[in-house]
């Protein structure tokens, strides 16, 4: 977001006339281990079942990786992806 003279932020977004005139083509991966398992922990190949078409404004992809470990009194397991 802008800001005006003051540092304070701007709620209105500027967007030229070609960019508004433009398609939104983006295609993202879309893809959660807590839903879709192991499949997607390791992405190597072409993987068009995650394809996710980006609609409206949204024309920028978000990626996104947590590491986690599982304990119990006796053990941690090593990081999982």
């Amino acid at each position: 977001m802008a800001r005006d003279l003051y540092g304070q932020l701007l709620t209105t977004e500027h967007r030229t006339h070609a960019a508004s005139e433009r398609a939104n083509d983006l295609w993202c991966h879309q893809c959660d281990t807590m839903e879709d398992g192991e499949r997607c922990a390791n992405l190597t190949g072409n993987f068009t079942t995650f394809g996710h078409k980006c609609t409206g404004d949204k024309r920028t992809c978000m990626v996104k990786r947590f590491s986690y470990t599982t304990s119990t009194e006796d053990s941690t397991s090593s990081p999982q992806t």
